[in-house]
C-alpha cells in the first residue's frame, strides 16, 4: 500500500497555537508543513515549516537543520543574537548583526531559523532560560553549541 504524500493534519506552529495546514512527505525525515493563507481553497502559504531532525532540505549554502551555532557563526563571518531557551520562542535568531547571512536570508522573504541544545543532559544556566537575548560568542554558549531544530519560512 502506498503512503499518503500530501496529508491535511492540524500543525504546531509557535507557543501553544496550532493551525489546520498541509504535511508534504508526512511521517519522513523530508516533511514539510505548511500553513495557508486561504485554509479552505489551500492556496497562498503563509509559513514553509521544517522540523524533522534528519530533514535533508537545506538553504543554498547548506544551512538546514542540524546546523550548528559555529557553523552559522562561520559562516556569518561575525557573532550573531538569539533567544533564550524553554518557552515559546526558544531559541530564535533574532539579529545576524550585519553578517553575511543578513543579506543572504533577506532574499527569502521571512526566514527564522531556532537553536536547540543537543541534548539537556547538562543543565543550562538561568541566564540562558526565557526571553533574553544571547549572543552566539559566549564562551559558555559555544560550549553547548546548540543547532537548528526548527526553520520556518513566511510569505
Amino acid at each position: 500500500m502506498e503512503k499518503k504524500k500530501i496529508l491535511q493534519d492540524t500543525i504546531f506552529f509557535e507557543e501553544e497555537y496550532y493551525e489546520i495546514g498541509t504535511k508534504i512527505f508526512p511521517n519522513t525525515k523530508n516533511e514539510l508543513s505548511i500553513l495557508w493563507k486561504n485554509q479552505d481553497k489551500h492556496s497562498n502559504p503563509k509559513y514553509i515549516l521544517v522540523s524533522h531532525p534528519k530533514s535533508e532540505w537545506k538553504f543554498k549554502n547548506g544551512i538546514g537543520i542540524a546546523t550548528s551555532l559555529k557553523q552559522l557563526e562561520k559562516i556569518n563571518k561575525v557573532p550573531f543574537c538569539f533567544l533564550g531557551f524553554e518557552w515559546g520562542f526558544s531559541g530564535a535568531i533574532i539579529n545576524w548583526n550585519k553578517g553575511k547571512l543578513e543579506n543572504y536570508f533577506a532574499k527569502y522573504q521571512r526566514v527564522y531559523l531556532r537553536l536547540e541544545p543537543e541534548s539537556y543532559t547538562e543543565v543550562l544556566p538561568d541566564e540562558f532560560i526565557g526571553d533574553t537575548e544571547i549572543n552566539s560568542s559566549h564562551k559558555l554558549i559555544q560550549q553547548f553549541n546548540p543547532k537548528i531544530y526548527a526553520i520556518r519560512i513566511g510569505f
